[in-house]
């Protein structure tokens, strides 16, 4: 007897992150898959259901459309050296940013975390205050050498408002992608 798989979206942070609309526009031309759910999280379900061998696919579509969709909190540093470091010892530094984030996102999730890269904004939901996660990490190469490298990370932040006489805790999540 084998134990049916079941898929369940839990990126709940990045909602506000996604315009609906505008993300079923994008699998609709790059899939040609559309579905008349209305609320994202049973569109993104019913999506994987339908398209599972596209998973990977689907998920780097997620993370560009959350990356650049708003382009708020978006940071591009880019390294001006004559010296180009090499693949292995950028992917070496890397995989020690990757560890970094690791205590706070859920063991199943952490095997997940590879230096080959990721998209894991949909299976995250970290909750913890002040807790810091890595959704997503990728990157281009050319001849050894990597032309371009994306990560998409948060941290969780809690404020405090205090409105005559109750105090209110309001959490506001930050994500940061570069």
């Amino acid at each position: 007897m084998e134990a049916e798989k079941i898929y369940v979206f839990n990126g709940r942070k990045f909602l506000p992150y996604i315009d609906d609309e505008l993300f079923k526009n994008i699998i609709k031309n790059e899939l040609g898959y559309t579905d008349s759910v209305l609320g994202f999280e049973e569109y993104y379900e019913n999506l994987i259901a339908n398209k599972p061998r596209q998973k990977k696919r689907i998920d780097k579509l997620l993370f560009e459309h959350i990356l650049y969709g708003r382009l708020t909190n978006v940071y591009i540093h880019k390294i001006s050296s004559p010296l180009k470091p090499s693949k292995e010892l950028l992917l070496k530094r890397t995989e020690k940013v990757i560890e970094s984030f690791k205590p706070y996102i859920p063991h199943a999730v952490q095997e997940l975390m590879t230096i080959k890269g990721f998209y894991l904004m949909d299976l995250i939901n970290v909750s913890k205050e002040g807790g810091h996660f890595m959704a997503a990490f990728d990157y281009i190469e050319s001849n050894g050498i990597i032309e371009r490298m994306r990560f998409l990370v948060g941290k969780n932040i809690y404020r405090t408002h205090i409105l005559k006489d109750k105090t209110e805790e309001i959490r506001n999540e930050h994500e940061i992608g570069m």
